[in-house]
């Protein structure tokens, strides 16, 4: 596979993977109903995994420039800040509101708006 193929690939697959886990933290009650069977020490320490692996999966493009690596400035600066939080999550407690803040933040960074009844009351699947 193309290096350039093979590069964009991987961030697209990070990204996506990121922009899921990001949703749920955003939105408390949809968190709660996905995650209600894992253990809150192993989510915690999913989502800081995520966290690195995304800053990781996105480091190449971001050393060569450009404009994909201005637009993921600002999401990788959010992954780095929420990792901090999440390592704060203590087990059993809902997410931190700064985590829950923090996750909106990086969400509307890209230009995607709050679900229309507002992320406290948003669920994910099918409308």
């Amino acid at each position: 596979m193309d290096p350039a193929v093979a590069l964009a690939v991987q961030v697209a697959s990070a990204v996506a993977e990121w922009m899921n886990l990001l949703g749920l933290l955003a939105a408390p009650r949809a968190l709660a109903e996905q995650a209600w069977c894992v253990p809150a020490a192993e989510l915690r320490a999913h989502f800081r995994e995520e966290a690195d692996a995304f800053v990781a999966a996105t480091e190449p493009l971001v050393a060569r420039g450009g404009a994909g690596a201005a637009h993921l400035q600002p999401l990788r600066a959010h992954a780095l800040g929420l990792r901090a939080l999440l390592a704060r999550w203590r087990a059993g407690a809902a997410p931190p509101a700064g985590v829950v803040a923090l996750a909106r933040a990086a969400i509307v960074s890209l230009g995607v708006p709050a679900p229309p009844d507002g992320w406290d009351e948003w669920l994910p699947g099918p409308a």
